[in-house]
């Protein structure tokens, strides 16, 4: 086999190869939802989700998160959030045996959505989240780490809520229902 041939057949592996990787890339690209698409198919339903008045700083974060990735809510009611707090735990994290500064803090939260005409459970689900906070020496450092710690759990859990939520909501639009049963 020459050096000629040899290039030629890579060359048309390789072209081949480009080929299919474009047709690939096209193919997804016409099946898949964007973001704006996906924001613009959910945002309706989701600005008539109601939530409760928080009661503590967690709660306040949480819903706020909520609120923030949601924007602009409807005047018009129809589905009620209902979240809690399930438990959080801490833990020292170690490495061979020795002792760490290091703690590791996990939180739990349940959340379940509801339609307000019938009480009807729409979703509901469990999220467990995880942060570390420490290797601050001083004692009042150690409690304002484990407060941020604490704080940057109920965010996460905010935009984990707001995903299944918008998850939930698309997944109906898309099995074939009209969009007027989720708006």
């Amino acid at each position: 086999m020459s050096f000629a041939n040899f290039s030629a057949i890579s060359y048309s592996r390789w072209a081949g190869l480009i080929a299919v990787g474009l047709y690939a890339l096209f193919a997804s690209g016409c099946s898949m939802t964007s973001m704006s698409q996906l924001r613009d198919l959910t945002l309706p339903a989701l600005s008539q989700i109601d939530m409760r008045t928080p009661s503590s700083r967690q709660e306040q974060l949480l819903v706020n998160e909520i609120s923030d990735r949601i924007g602009v809510f409807s005047a018009d009611r129809r589905y009620k959030l209902d979240y809690k707090f399930d438990s959080a735990s801490v833990s020292t994290l170690s490495a061979a045996g020795s002792s760490s500064t290091l703690i590791d803090h996990n939180m739990t939260g349940t959340y379940s959505l509801s339609a307000y005409e019938t009480g009807e459970e729409l979703t509901s689900g469990s999220i467990e989240v995880s942060a570390t906070s420490g290797t601050i020496t001083s004692f009042y450092g150690r409690e304002v780490s484990q407060q941020f710690a604490e704080e940057r759990l109920a965010i996460l859990l905010g935009e984990r809520i707001h995903l299944k939520l918008q998850l939930y909501f698309f997944s109906v639009a898309t099995e074939g229902n009209t969009s007027s049963e989720i708006k």
